[in-house]
């Protein structure tokens, strides 16, 4: 027995140049898109066909600053550590 499979709209598709943003920049920018709110018919509580391709990700700004600082912080939960 066959079962229909449901026809899914195309959706649209975002070519985005990373060349000369910073990294946190960047990511905000794709997560807009992602997120739909690009969208003419944008809502909160529904998942958009978006698909997002990244060119010059090795092009994208990142400071030797934020490769090296790196601060590792440990909590345990207990009181008193």
């Amino acid at each position: 027995m066959k079962t229909a499979r449901p026809i899914q709209p195309k959706g649209r598709e975002y070519v985005l140049d990373a060349q000369g943003y910073g990294l946190g920049r960047f990511a905000t920018k794709v997560a807009i898109h992602l997120r739909g709110k690009m969208e003419p018919q944008f809502a909160y509580h529904k998942m958009p066909n978006v698909h997002v391709t990244v060119k010059n990700i090795d092009k994208l700004d990142i400071s030797e600053k934020k490769l090296s600082n790196n601060m590792i912080i440990r909590f345990t939960g207990f009181h008193g550590d």
